[in-house]
C-alpha cells in the first residue's frame, strides 16, 4: 500500500509525505490553518485553534508523477506544494 512518513506539525502547517511500496511514487500532502481573531498551535501532530471568529483550511496535495516515459517519473512534491500552500496562506 502506502508508506507514508510520519505526520509533522510546523508552525500552523500539517505535513504528511510519504511513497508507495509498490512503485516508490512520491506524494505529500499539506494543511494550513489561519483563524482570524484567537490563536493557532498545537502539538507535534496537531493543530489547535483557540478563540477564533473564523478558520480558514488550505489543503494541497501532490505527487512526483509525470506523463514521461518510461519511469513516469518527476520532481519531488514537496516545494511544488508548499508554494501553493503558501500562496494559499496569504
Amino acid at each position: 500500500m502506502c508508506g507514508a512518513q510520519r505526520l509533522t506539525r510546523e508552525g500552523a502547517r500539517l505535513t504528511v509525505p510519504g511513497n508507495l511500496n509498490d512503485n516508490q511514487m512520491r506524494f505529500e500532502s499539506q494543511l494550513y490553518v489561519t483563524a482570524e481573531g484567537g490563536s493557532v498551535g498545537g502539538t507535534d501532530t496537531k493543530v489547535r485553534v483557540d478563540n477564533s471568529d473564523a478558520v480558514t483550511i488550505v489543503l494541497v496535495a501532490g505527487t512526483n508523477h509525470a506523463d514521461k516515459y518510461p519511469a513516469y517519473r518527476g520532481e519531488d512534491p514537496h516545494e511544488r506544494v508548499t508554494k501553493v500552500v503558501d500562496r494559499g496562506a496569504e
